[in-house]
């Protein structure tokens, strides 16, 4: 299969947004060679049919052996205006369990600034909260801005209903390191 890059690497920046996926997935699977190859192509791709949820989760799907492309995913977690790209990185440094020094900044602040009016927000606070917990790390930094969090979405419950549930969902996902929490949550099912 490796002998195939060189004829499948045009197929990446075709028009046809089936054939773009088919190479997607040929990379994503193709060894770790497919890694630079998505890197390189992962800029071109934009717009409302964007395929780079999938680059990004092929790219997540070689783990530990995609370690270099951290910083390019903390990158898109940065700066990328889509929910869905952003959610797929933390997803992606989930699976490569590596690079802390980069992954728990960029984890800790979109807990802490995440925009819980969408539903994109909160499945980024979620996979952020799974990237801390796959590199086996400390889940604790991020209870203060979850509680926080829980504590705006009470305040604010007529306009985003269900967000309170999804912060307890994060914080009982975290487990004992979320014990901080207990008060505020206890006070949250006395007086919803």
């Amino acid at each position: 299969a490796k002998s195939a890059i060189p004829a499948v690497r045009p197929f990446l920046s075709d028009k046809s947004r089936d054939l773009r996926l088919a190479a997607i997935k040929f990379f994503g699977k193709v060894g770790v060679e497919g890694i630079p190859e998505l890197t390189k192509v992962m800029p071109q791709e934009s717009g409302a049919l964007t395929l780079r949820p999938s680059m990004i989760q092929a790219i997540g799907n070689y783990g530990p052996k995609a370690k270099d492309s951290v910083p390019m995913l903390c990158e898109i977690v940065a700066s990328d205006k889509e929910h869905l790209n952003r959610t797929a990185a933390f997803k992606a440094l989930a699976k490569i369990k590596s690079n802390p020094e980069k992954t728990v900044p960029c984890a800790v602040t979109v807990i802490k600034n995440a925009h819980w009016t969408n539903s994109g927000g909160a499945d980024e606070v979620q996979a952020a909260v799974e990237a801390l917990k796959s590199l086996g790390l400390d889940s604790k930094k991020a209870v203060p801005f979850l509680i926080e969090g829980l504590l705006r979405s009470t305040a604010e419950k007529k306009t985003i209903g269900q967000w309170p549930g999804r912060y307890m969902a994060i914080l009982q996902a975290i487990g004992p390191d979320a014990s901080d929490a207990v008060p505020v949550v206890r006070t949250y099912l006395t007086n919803p």
